[in-house]
C-alpha cells in the first residue's frame, strides 16, 4: 500500500506529464497553422524541445 505522501508524489508526477504532453499538442497545432518561416516558429520549436527534455526527466520519451 502506498503512503499518502507517495500517492501525492505519484499524482503530481502524472499531472506534470499530462500537462507537458498537452502543451506539446497545442504547440504542434500552432505549428500546423503557421506558414513556414513564421517569426514565432523557432520559439515554438524551442518550447517543444525544452518540454520534451523536461518530460525526459520523468522517464517519458516522445518521438514524432
Amino acid at each position: 500500500m502506498m503512503t499518502p505522501e507517495a500517492i501525492r508524489d505519484h499524482e503530481y508526477r502524472w499531472r506534470c506529464i499530462n500537462h507537458g504532453v498537452e502543451f506539446i499538442r497545442e504547440l504542434l497545432g500552432l505549428l500546423d497553422e503557421m506558414t513556414p518561416g513564421h517569426p514565432m516558429e523557432a520559439g515554438i520549436v524551442a518550447a517543444i524541445t525544452e518540454t520534451k527534455h523536461t518530460l525526459g526527466r520523468f522517464g517519458v520519451r516522445l518521438e514524432f
